[in-house]
C-alpha cells in the first residue's frame, strides 16, 4: 500500500515537473517573439537618429575644414579656398592662388611647386551624406580675386577665405539619403560657422 502510494506520488511529481518545463519553454518562446517585435518596431526609429547623427557629424567636419580654411588664410597671408563638388561628397582646402585643376594635375603627376607644406588631401564626407545645394554669391572682392589671380573655376566650387579673417558669405546644405538637410552658414563679415537641422519650404 505504502509503495503504491509512493509510486503515485513520483508520477504526479514527474507529471507536475514536465508541465513546468513545458510553460517554461511557452515563457521563453514568448519573451523572445515580444523582444523580436519591439526590435523591429524601433528599427526605424533607431536608423533615423543615427543617420541624423551622421548628418550632424559631417556639419561638424566642414565647419572643422572651413576653419582650418580660414587659419591658414591667416597664417600664410594667402587666400585659401574651401572646395567642394555640388552633388557629391568630395571636398577639400587649397590655396586660390591658380587653377584648382592645374594644382591638382600637378599633383597627379608628382610635380610641386607650392611654396608652403599645407595638405591638399581631397577629403569626401560619410557614405549617404551629400553637398545638396550651396548659396556662394560673387561679391566685388570674390570677383575681383579671381581676375587677380587668374582663375578659371574646375567642378569643384570654391568658397574663399582671406588673410584678414574674414570670409565669402555662404550657406551649404547638406543631405543624407532620408532627405534629412542640415544647413551650415558662413559669416563673412567673422569668417564663423554654424550648423542646424534645416526644412526645406519646396519639399
Amino acid at each position: 500500500m505504502m509503495h503504491r502510494k509512493m509510486h503515485n506520488l513520483q508520477s504526479t511529481d514527474s507529471r507536475w515537473s514536465a508541465t513546468r518545463a513545458g510553460f517554461s519553454l511557452i515563457e521563453i518562446i514568448m519573451v523572445v517573439a515580444i523582444m523580436v517585435a519591439i526590435a523591429a518596431m524601433m528599427t526605424p526609429a533607431m536608423a533615423e537618429f543615427f543617420g541624423a547623427q551622421k548628418l550632424a557629424k559631417s556639419a561638424d567636419q566642414i565647419r572643422s575644414e572651413m576653419g582650418r580654411a580660414r587659419v591658414e588664410a591667416i597664417r600664410t597671408g594667402d587666400v585659401m579656398a574651401f572646395y567642394f563638388t555640388p552633388e557629391m561628397t568630395s571636398y577639400t582646402v587649397a590655396p586660390f592662388s591658380e587653377s584648382f585643376e592645374e594644382q591638382r594635375n600637378q599633383e597627379s603627376a608628382g610635380v610641386d611647386e607650392r611654396s608652403s607644406d599645407f595638405n591638399f588631401t581631397q577629403e569626401r564626407l560619410p557614405r549617404g551624406v551629400i553637398f545638396a545645394a550651396a548659396d556662394s554669391p560673387p561679391d566685388a572682392r570674390v570677383t575681383q580675386t579671381m581676375m587677380e589671380n587668374e582663375v578659371s573655376l574646375s567642378r569643384m566650387r570654391p568658397i574663399l577665405f582671406y588673410p584678414d579673417g574674414t570670409s565669402q558669405n555662404a550657406a551649404i546644405i547638406l543631405k543624407n539619403e532620408k532627405n534629412d538637410l542640415y544647413k551650415i552658414t558662413l559669416r563673412g563679415l567673422t569668417g564663423s560657422t554654424s550648423a542646424a537641422p534645416y526644412a526645406d519650404e519646396g519639399q
